[in-house]
């Protein structure tokens, strides 16, 4: 068995949602969140003449951890940049609300938010691997 964890990355946060970024704290003051990982392999041997088979089972984030790896630099979040919370964003929900209805301005938060959602802000998923490594 390995267990890994990490104390997280340490970043800026900054506001503005265009190319001027301002930040608004210290130089690498922020961090992500801990994360940890246990990973398990068993195996067994059999000794066939002059070969040598083994049989293994390798299962990487046995317990399934969603781990964050990463965050957006304005909201310290992996799910949310902070862009509807802000005075722009609070714009464009209420110029939803205003010409389609509330319904379409939730519609619109919520595929905001799958829009920016990135699978690459969280570490990997269980993984079970069987195996069989033939030796001579």
């Amino acid at each position: 068995m390995l267990f890994t964890f990490t104390s997280g990355f340490n970043y800026t946060r900054w506001d503005g949602f265009t190319n001027s970024r301002i930040p608004n704290e210290t130089l690498n003051e922020s961090s992500t969140p801990w994360t940890f990982q246990l990973d398990a392999r068993i195996d067994k041997s059999f000794d066939l003449g002059p070969l040598n088979l083994n049989v293994y089972l390798w299962v990487t984030n046995l317990l399934n951890t969603q781990n964050i790896v990463e965050v957006f630099n304005t909201s310290g979040d992996a799910y949310d940049d902070g862009f509807l919370a802000s005075e722009e964003g609070k714009k464009q929900i209420d110029g939803f609300r205003r010409q389609y209805g509330e319904e379409a301005a939730n519609l619109y938060q919520q595929l905001y938010l799958a829009d920016i959602y990135d699978p690459t802000f969280f570490g990997p998923p269980r993984q079970i691997r069987l195996g069989i490594k033939l030796e001579y």
